[in-house]
């Protein structure tokens, strides 16, 4: 069974979870898109252990709300793509 544990909110000033990043289970294939209010493409990121650190092109992005929209294909029904959309707090 493949699995999305998608965070909610991460600090990235932090020693500790400083990274974001969705926990996945069985999941073969994952692309995020993370925008900011304003609808601005702040990252994109590509692979299972790619992760946002809360910068935009090296340049530190504001606390605040930020959307996400994942598509994700899993081990067991790769032929059947899945997408997700949510948002995230980022924390300074």
């Amino acid at each position: 069974r493949s699995a999305l544990a998608i965070p909610n909110v991460f600090p990235p000033n932090q020693e500790t979870n400083n990274q974001w990043r969705p926990d996945l289970i069985d999941i073969q294939t994952i692309e995020i898109w993370i925008y900011d209010r304003q609808g601005r493409l702040m990252a994109h990121l590509e692979g299972p252990d790619s992760y946002w650190d809360g910068t935009h092109n090296g340049t530190i992005c504001p606390q605040g709300s930020y959307v996400y929209t994942i598509l994700y294909r899993s081990i067991p029904r790769p032929d059947m793509p899945r997408s997700l959309t949510g948002t995230i707090l980022l924390l300074r």
